[in-house]
């Protein structure tokens, strides 16, 4: 690993254990076994987001510890245990993450909250992160109680909330087994001066476990500092970041993947063996909900706004489908590479700093 990678240390693992014996814990009702495909949307929280002037929640209290500032305004990758499930014995062809007021409404950019970014994992016997398995220590599964090696990141989502969803007449699922318990990382921001009550939301699309033909697919998690916070230091101009090359575990034919970023990034390619399989580039603003105000620009949750221009945020991130992916195979080297370009895209500021950026890709491989 570079040394520009962010490593913790022992103190911060003890840290960070004591902190997450008060992570939040979820008691569910079992998820019921599907006779047909359905679709469901799981409300998960509330979560009460700080005013922007006031100290963040979460794991904010480890942030010095990873070399991080800790922020105000934010809600900081708060683990919860064991969440609801849509199904059990069922494989998940399609998966959305929103955010949203208790009255239902969508919460985004033009009300001053963020979905910064949430993370799923299924932990059990089998579940293994294979860019992470082989890790001695693995921060965001470490956060909620697990390791690399027995469970598993499955979705994930930012802002833009991407769309997840199997091609049609592919017959490939997510499986979820009824032993395996589900947990989750979440991250939210709030630029308004008052605190904000939110629920993240799931929509769920999925089909019996038994369904004729199905077969399930695993997913793969890059980012420009794996298994750590997936963040790194921002620059100015134009750069980038690559990934340190995984060795491949899994053999089968690409699915689908696409990329998350900050504001600021122009596009994330995903390369196997040194060719650029994907390149998934961000698109600004082509929804309403994606402007900030003409008062506010982004702070990220540090000094209030950067006042007098309206800004533009990222709303959506291209994915790439199996139909232009190649097969991936046992001893592939694949990573990523996230581009930044100041002169294009505002990036995002924190205490009158560039906050830090990430790269992030998912994947699915069929099996």
């Amino acid at each position: 690993m570079s040394k520009s990678r962010r490593r913790i240390s022992f103190a911060g693992v003890v840290a960070l254990t004591a902190l997450c014996i008060g992570m939040v814990a979820c008691t569910v009702k079992p998820a019921p076994t599907p006779t047909g495909p359905g679709e469901k949307k799981i409300r998960y929280g509330p979560y009460t987001i700080p005013g922007m002037n006031q100290p963040g929640t979460g794991l904010t209290a480890v942030m010095p510890l990873l070399g991080l500032t800790p922020e105000t305004g934010m809600v900081w990758n708060q683990p919860v245990q064991n969440i609801q499930k849509p199904c059990n014995e069922c494989y998940i062809t399609g998966m959305v993450a929103g955010l949203e007021y208790a009255d239902g409404s969508n919460a985004n950019i033009n009300t001053g909250v963020w979905l910064h970014h949430m993370v799923l994992m299924s932990q059990g016997a089998g579940r293994r992160d294979p860019t992470c398995a082989n890790n001695a220590f693995s921060l965001p599964h470490f956060a909620v109680g697990g390791t690399g090696a027995n469970s598993e990141r499955f979705f994930a989502s930012g802002n833009e909330r991407t769309n997840l969803e199997v091609p049609a007449g592919l017959k490939y699922g997510y499986r979820v087994i009824t032993a395996d318990k589900w947990n989750l990382l979440i991250d939210l921001m709030n630029e308004n001066v008052a605190p904000k009550q939110v629920y993240m939301t799931m929509t769920y699309k999925f089909v019996p476990g038994s369904s004729a033909g199905y077969r399930p697919m695993k997913p793969v998690w890059l980012d420009i500092n794996q298994c750590g916070t997936s963040e790194m230091p921002a620059k100015t101009g134009k750069y980038n970041y690559k990934s340190i090359p995984w060795t491949s575990t899994v053999s089968g034919q690409w699915l689908g993947v696409g990329g998350h970023m900050h504001d600021g990034g122009t596009n994330v390619t995903i390369e196997q063996d040194g060719r650029v399989i994907c390149d998934s580039t961000a698109s600004y603003a082509t929804k309403p909900d994606y402007i900030s105000g003409g008062d506010g620009g982004m702070d990220h949750g540090g000094g209030g706004m950067d006042h007098g221009h309206a800004m533009e945020h990222i709303s959506e991130h291209k994915v790439c489908y199996n139909d232009t992916l190649p097969q991936l195979t046992a001893g592939a080297r694949v990573g990523l590479t996230a581009y930044y370009d100041d002169s294009v895209h505002q990036q995002m500021v924190h205490n009158g700093k560039l906050h830090n950026v990430m790269g992030i890709a998912i994947g699915y491989v069929a099996q």
